[in-house]
């Protein structure tokens, strides 16, 4: 019988990374705590031994925190390791007061953080070792619009804001990309926007999403494998995602990349690759959410970094993963087809949840979610996500 004498905490409770990072550490014989304000049944989990539910984090930051400092110095616990953005941007600026209590695991060093946090410095870098990017125009707020610049604009457009998450007073801003097909809508899309948040308008590259996706150390990859996107919204998280082969020529550039900023941990690429052209979109300082399919093809990044905490010595060669290998994520699946438009009455919902909760491994395709490994946690969300559905009057 396996003994749990070590603890440590996750911050964020973001399914598919969280778990990715709890099935890792549970494995390795150490309970696992989990601290965010999602309403998720994840005391129910097999993988989980307690959840810190917390008040709503985006409306008092300084209250998440005050929480969040409570539940470390409480928890004896071996390390904090944060699983989204939101958790990287609160340990990032509060850093001193954080790390001064706990070691911090599975994120980027203060050095390293700028350029997974601010797209525009990671923009300039690509730049630098001559890696393609969409062609872009920086504002340095959403109503700096009058130069010429922007009034020549070739339509369809995306507006990314520099920063995705920011902490600004006591305020948790959350910034989402946009597109826009034509001047009026951009200008629609802009006035939504904070006032202090810069922002960079681009051209839309139409290509292949794909991810390459590693772990470092010192600007050494230690362990690498490429993904596509193949189902699911534009920009948003795959319901199926699938390995590659590799690509030599991208990999060196992005590794050159890692090496000249010193990159330690994991990271993710977010590319667009238009022919044989690899557009960088953005950098991922902290493990995807698709980390599961490397899991599956025998890539084991949340693995190998906890191992690396616990002192056993990771092997550097990297293991081929067998491309085409797809995985499936059925709650996304459902959540997609829900927003599609359309008539959807009770009958419809019933099978549409019915063909997604009973779905089963087939030949090179996986399910990501598989019940028989968390069963009551499962039920019980997908219990949850019927009766949201229910309510919103489908």
């Amino acid at each position: 019988m396996k003994t749990f004498s070590k603890k440590i905490l996750l911050l964020g409770a973001n399914k598919r990374a969280m778990f990715c990072w709890a099935k890792a550490f549970h494995a390795r014989g150490f309970l696992v705590d989990v601290f965010d304000s999602e309403d998720i049944p994840l005391q129910s989990s097999r993988y989980i031994h307690k959840y810190f539910k917390t008040k709503e984090r985006r409306k008092n930051i300084d209250s998440f925190l005050k929480e969040l400092v409570i539940a470390i110095d409480s928890g004896n616990y071996e390390c904090l390791v944060p699983v989204n953005d939101i958790a990287l941007e609160v340990i990032n600026t509060f850093r001193d007061e954080i790390e001064g209590r706990i070691k911090l695991l599975g994120m980027p060093s203060l050095e390293n953080y700028p350029f997974s946090h601010n797209k525009y410095l990671l923009y300039q870098q690509c730049l630098k070792n001559n890696i393609p990017v969409p062609e872009s125009v920086f504002l340095e707020r959403p109503d700096q619009i009058e130069s010429k610049e922007f009034s020549e604009l070739k339509y369809p457009v995306v507006i990314k804001p520099v920063f995705s998450r920011q902490i600004i007073g006591h305020q948790l801003i959350e910034n989402k990309v946009s597109q826009a097909a034509n001047e009026k809508e951009f200008m629609e899309k802009l006035e939504s926007y904070h006032s202090q948040i810069p922002l960079m308008i681009q051209e839309k590259i139409e290509g292949m999403e794909m991810g390459y996706n590693f772990l470092a150390e010192n600007g050494k990859v230690l362990a690498w494998y490429f993904d596509r996107h193949v189902s699911g919204a534009f920009g948003s998280e795959s319901c199926i995602r699938a390995t590659m082969d590799d690509i030599p020529l991208v990999r060196g550039k992005l590794d050159a990349l890692i090496q000249d900023i010193q990159w330690s941990g994991p990271g993710m690429f977010d590319i667009i690759l238009k022919g044989n052209r690899p557009y960088v979109l953005e950098l991922n300082g902290r493990l995807w959410a698709s980390a599961e399919l490397g899991i599956k093809g025998g890539v084991n990044i949340p693995g190998f970094v906890t191992d690396q905490f616990i002192s056993i010595e990771i092997q550097t060669h990297q293991k081929t993963i067998k491309p085409g290998l797809q995985m499936i994520n059925r709650e996304l699946c459902l959540r997609y087809s829900l927003e599609k438009p359309g008539k959807k009455d009770l009958l419809w919902l019933t099978k549409s949840f019915l063909k997604y909760f009973l779905a089963f491994n087939k030949k090179e395709q996986i399910i990501e979610d598989a019940l028989g490994n968390d069963p009551l946690f499962w039920v019980k969300e997908y219990l949850r996500l019927l009766k949201k559905a229910l309510k919103k009057g489908y």
